[in-house]
């Protein structure tokens, strides 16, 4: 039951950076304000570190 729960985070958070990589690529493209990117990609960044967290969890069980 952990392992799938554990799967089941790893997946949410692999969908959030994707869809982050997406939108920062979409943002940028539009030529977006510089302001409004850096907080997009800030907010990945955060998204990233957390995905690192539950993986090295993953890996240590």
């Amino acid at each position: 039951m952990l392992m799938r729960e554990n799967d089941s985070k790893l997946d949410r958070l692999r969908r959030e950076v994707e869809l982050g990589i997406e939108r920062a690529v979409r943002l940028i493209s539009d030529d977006e304000d510089i302001c409004m990117i850096n907080s997009h990609l800030n907010a990945l960044e955060k998204i990233n570190r957390s995905f690192e967290k539950e993986y090295s969890f993953r890996l240590k069980k």
